[in-house]
Parts: C-alpha cells; structure tokens; sequence
C-alpha cells in the first residue's frame, strides 16, 4: 500500500514536540550523553538500538556520563542555511513543487541582526547580484537593482541566530509582524511562462517639458492638455480610449 509522510504532518510533529518543552505543564526532557568508550572505527560502527525496554531504558543508564535538561529556549525549529551569495541563481518560491532541494531562501546579517527572505520571482533564471535588504517587517515584497522579487519573513538578533545555527543549518521562527500584514490568497507576483505572439504594439515612453501645454486654445473646454511625444505611434486612433499615467510630475 502507497504511503506517504506529508510536510503538514512533519511540521505538526515538530511543533508538537517544541510545544511539550515550553508549555507551562511542559514534559521534562533531557540531552543524554553516554558511552565513554569509543567506537571501533568512528560512527561507521554506531548501531541504532533496538526498541525494547533494555536498549532504551537500562542501557542509557549504563552507559550514561551526564543529562542536561533541556529549557524552553533551547529548542528551535531548523531549516538548511543558504547564505545570500552574489552571482547565485535563486528559485523562486511555488507551491506547486517539491522544494525540498530548492534554494528559495536566503539569509543576510549586518552583525547585529540576521534577516530571512523569500525569492517570489528570478528575473527569469539569471543569477541574483543584489542582497536583499529590506528589513521592514511587512507583507509588502521589493524588486532589488537585479530584478529579483523578494520579502522580508523573519528577522533574529544575533545572539539568538547563533545559538542554533551552524553552517549548514539555521533557526526558523514566524515574525508576527509579517504574519498579521499578510493577506491569504494576495497575489505577490505573476509569472509570465508563455509570452505569446501577435498582440498590438505597446508604447512606454517619458513626457518632456515640450510634451506639456497648460492650454490648447483649439481644444475647447480644456485647461490642461498632455501632448504625447513624436516617437509615439503613427497609427490612427491607436490611443483613442487609452489612458495615461504619470508617475512623476517633475517637467
């Protein structure tokens, strides 16, 4: 019969088990170092025990050197490390697949604060040579000099980052912050995966200072009056309906 583990039930386990340690009425756990003699050749040779009650409670006990019990701000939820590398190429993150291999996230530090983002979008595959660095706790994304799309998910003090990390792992946390500005469902980014053939011509252009008259006096009824400039299109009535939009008003 197929079976499968799914992350929702993995991610449920682990919170479970970080949940029993810092509750009030919390389970009391220990960090159990044992067997001072050493192995025959390394960890090659360390056997998993067996599930009885000798190898699992008499055993330790034998073997025990000490236990440290474990506190509620001595456990936290680990994720890979993917340091923000400049001329890396990033996944963007979709939901659709597996990202069990993907490098959708990166972390960045300036010393004193260690800081987690998300890549939404991958300017179509080519490497990121921007670090990302908003440090606004928002659901609001940013588009870095290298066209990557990213958003800021957590950020951590450095005392707290390091007491979990190593290189190859690193602390995950939820930033409140970012989980009441996020809305479910928003639409961050839309990925172009077709860009399809023969639509109309488009124009993007910049007004100048000839382009703008006050008034237009063979324009009846106007006060204001936007020229468009003399690259615009040829074509006849090719505006008629269109709007226009200015985003800076400086001439």
């Amino acid at each position: 019969m197929a079976k499968i583990i799914t992350k929702n039930f993995k991610h449920h386990v682990v919170n479970q088990l970080t949940e029993s340690i810092t509750e009030p009425a919390n389970t009391i756990y220990y960090m159990w170092i044992g067997n001072h003699i050493e192995y025959p050749s390394g960890d090659d040779n360390i056997t998993i025990p067996n599930d009885t009650v000798r190898e699992t409670h008499h055993t330790p006990y034998e073997q025990g050197i000490f236990g440290k019990k474990i506190q509620y701000n001595d456990v936290a939820a680990m994720s890979p490390r993917y340091n923000w590398t400049s001329n890396t190429v990033y996944d963007p993150y979709d939901d659709s697949t597996d990202l069990t291999s993907k490098k959708y996230y990166v972390v960045t530090t300036d010393n004193s604060t260690y800081y987690v983002y998300k890549c939404l979008d991958n300017n179509g595959g080519a490497p990121s040579t921007s670090s990302p660095t908003d440090t606004v706790e928002s659901a609001c994304n940013f588009t870095t000099s290298d066209s990557y799309v990213w958003k800021l998910m957590y950020k951590m003090p450095d005392t707290e980052f390091k007491k979990f990390a190593t290189d190859d792992f690193m602390p995950v946390v939820t930033s409140a912050n970012v989980a009441a500005e996020s809305l479910d469902g928003a639409i961050d980014v839309v990925r172009v995966v077709n860009n399809g053939s023969n639509y109309v011509a488009t124009f993007t252009g910049q007004l100048i200072a000839d382009d703008v008259r006050e008034y237009i006096p063979n324009i009846v009824g106007s006060s204001t009056t936007y020229r468009l400039a003399n690259s615009a299109s040829s074509n006849t009535n090719f505006y008629v309906g269109s709007g226009l939009y200015i985003t800076n008003d400086s001439a």
